[in-house]
């Protein structure tokens, strides 16, 4: 009788065995576009943060770009659109040189479609001129991702100096964009 017991036992500890395996302990797929959404942003804003490498920042964007910016109102609608916006070729910028980073992100939060960062600028030379406040200008960008991962909708939060509002409004006027 003791061989039946231990069949039995056998049998029931391959069954458990089986049944535990067979549960699915691989990570759903949202998460794991989650996951691939928070390492794609961590990414463009560590590129952003370095400005340095114009066309690895691009390479971030989809073509089809819907870009607002909300405080000063600008609403792009494509890449090309948003390259003038943005002008990080053009000369005029320089980083300041106790800060290596244009900005530093304090947080970062994704779901499997869109990220969110916040941080705060560092002073920075626009036609050298110094542009920094006496207090952090904080920022908060939303970014929405396709299925390329390729952000295809941003919208910026950036609490600007009233230097560069002055500026955007004439590059406005200018149609610069």
């Amino acid at each position: 009788m003791k061989p039946k017991i231990y069949k039995l036992c056998f049998l029931l500890f391959l069954t458990a065995i089986c049944f535990i395996t067979s549960c699915n302990t691989s990570i759903p797929e949202e998460n794991k576009r989650s996951e691939a959404i928070k390492d794609q942003a961590r990414a463009y804003f560590q590129t952003y943060a370095e400005r340095e490498d114009w066309d690895q920042f691009l390479s971030y964007y989809a073509e089809d770009l819907q870009f607002e910016d909300a405080i000063s109102q600008i609403h792009l609608d494509s890449l090309e659109a948003f390259k003038t916006f943005y002008d990080w070729p053009n000369p005029g910028f320089k980083k300041h040189p106790e800060y290596p980073e244009i900005f530093r992100l304090d947080d970062l939060v994704a779901n499997d479609s869109i990220a969110v960062g916040r941080g705060v600028f560092f002073p920075f030379y626009w036609q050298d001129s110094l542009f920094s406040m006496e207090w952090d200008p904080t920022f908060t960008i939303w970014l929405w991702f396709d299925e390329n991962l390729k952000i295809n909708r941003q919208i910026d939060w950036v609490e600007y100096s009233g230097n560069v509002l002055i500026d955007i409004g004439k590059r406005i006027e200018e149609g610069d964009y």
